[in-house]
């Protein structure tokens, strides 16, 4: 839940709100327009209470609404602990009233322009995650330019390795550990960390 500290900041002109949110997905393909199971949004990096989001989608209504599976990663998951399994594919909702709920979720926090979205690879959440809002005709809740890529973040930062996540393959425990992580790397270059990068020899 937004505080009222949060609120009042917002109204304080000239006050820039950023409120980083990390995503995580758990999907049954690994491209635009797969069926979604669920998704974990967690705050981090502020110095406010707010709360998380997760919810789980059905994967028949998914598939009705013309989201599809991709057979390599439907096989993945039979591989996976049938608890792992079952929380996956859990879903009762839709996926449009689930998408609607995260953009009354953003739309909380703050407006478009101060949300800004995390996911694990500049190439899977986040836009696994736009797709399935422009496919439903569902206005996208934070601005485009608002994108981050949280697997970039952590290659840049070595030093500080991931801890381990109490529920792989759970959207809302991995989202949990990365934003964790996150925050350890961010307060790292804060004090003046320098990030490593690519480099050819």
């Amino acid at each position: 839940m937004i505080t009222a500290i949060t609120k009042a900041l917002q109204n304080v002109k000239g006050y820039e709100m950023i409120v980083n949110l990390m995503c995580d997905l758990e999907t049954t393909g690994t491209e635009p327009g797969c069926c979604i199971l669920s998704i974990a949004l967690v705050p981090f990096a502020t110095d406010y209470a707010l709360d998380t989001f997760y919810e789980t989608i059905s994967h028949r209504l998914s598939l009705d609404a013309g989201f599809t599976d991709d057979e390599a990663t439907l096989l993945w998951w039979d591989k996976q602990k049938p608890e792992i399994q079952e929380e996956a594919f859990s879903g009762i909702r839709s996926p449009y009233s689930v998408l609607e709920s995260v953009s009354a979720y953003m739309a909380n926090l703050g407006e478009p322009k101060e949300i800004h979205l995390w996911g694990n690879g500049k190439d899977f959440d986040n836009v696994i995650l736009a797709h399935a809002f422009k496919k439903l005709g569902i206005k996208q809740p934070w601005h485009y330019r608002n994108n981050w890529c949280y697997r970039d973040l952590a290659k840049q930062y070595p030093m500080y390795p991931k801890g381990n996540v109490m529920a792989a393959h759970n959207a809302l425990a991995d989202a949990a550990a990365q934003a964790r992580h996150a925050e350890i790397i961010m307060a790292g270059a804060s004090r003046g960390v320098p990030a490593t990068f690519p480099r050819t020899i």
